[in-house]
């Protein structure tokens, strides 16, 4: 998956998961500056649509990736998940089964607080 922020100074590459060091990565570019800004595995899997928060000045302040019938989460500009909290609770309270299951696994052996999801 590639999309281009609207300005037309970035572009995200989401690669397949192919069973290699290549496979389920997350690239932003910067393309004025051609360089990466950062390369990662998401956190979120594999992303339906991205939208690109940009400074004033141009500088890419964050990533949001929206995952269909989940939500958007984003991403810093440097590549750090900021939503892993809200990813968990989406999952638990939104996703099918299969989805709620995983995060279930996920949150029992986590750090998340696990206090904060007694209202799920």
């Amino acid at each position: 998956m590639l999309e281009i922020s609207k300005c037309g100074r970035y572009a995200v590459v989401q690669t397949c998961n192919a069973p290699s060091e290549d496979g389920n990565i997350l690239s932003v570019m910067d393309l004025q500056t051609k360089t990466i800004l950062f390369s990662v595995t998401p956190s979120t899997g594999w992303a339906s649509r991205y939208k690109f928060k940009v400074e004033d000045d141009g500088r890419l302040l964050s990533l949001r990736c929206e995952h269909r019938g989940i939500g958007w989460f984003s991403y810093s500009h440097y590549g750090t998940f900021n939503d892993e909290f809200a990813y968990l609770k989406a999952r638990l309270e939104k996703g099918d089964y299969s989805l709620k299951i995983l995060a279930a696994r996920e949150w029992l052996y986590s750090s998340v607080d696990k206090k904060m999801l007694g209202s799920c």
